[in-house]
């Protein structure tokens, strides 16, 4: 999950994207839920940031509930779902 953080400083959104595929598609993400959905949180944002809305749409759904495991600290759960509201 160390490409999580790399992606947070991207500049270019090609690059982003590519870092962005490259943390939710490494191997020990299915063991950080939490950390995964902030991921995908983040993608969205982006993505959305850059009006692609129709594509911020997967992530930010997907941000909610990575998984069954998924419980976020206190006060972070409605986070994607208020971000999700703009994208349609």
């Amino acid at each position: 999950m160390a490409n999580a953080a790399e992606v947070l400083v991207a500049e270019d959104d090609a690059e982003a994207a590519r870092l962005f595929s490259k943390a939710l598609a490494a191997s020990e993400a299915e063991r950080w839920p939490f950390t995964v959905g902030r991921v995908r949180l983040a993608q969205g944002k982006r993505l959305r940031r850059s009006r692609a809305l129709s594509d911020s749409k997967a992530p930010l759904t997907a941000a909610p509930r990575p998984s069954s495991s998924f419980s976020p600290p206190p006060g972070r759960s409605g986070r994607a779902r208020s971000c999700t509201r703009p994208a349609g």
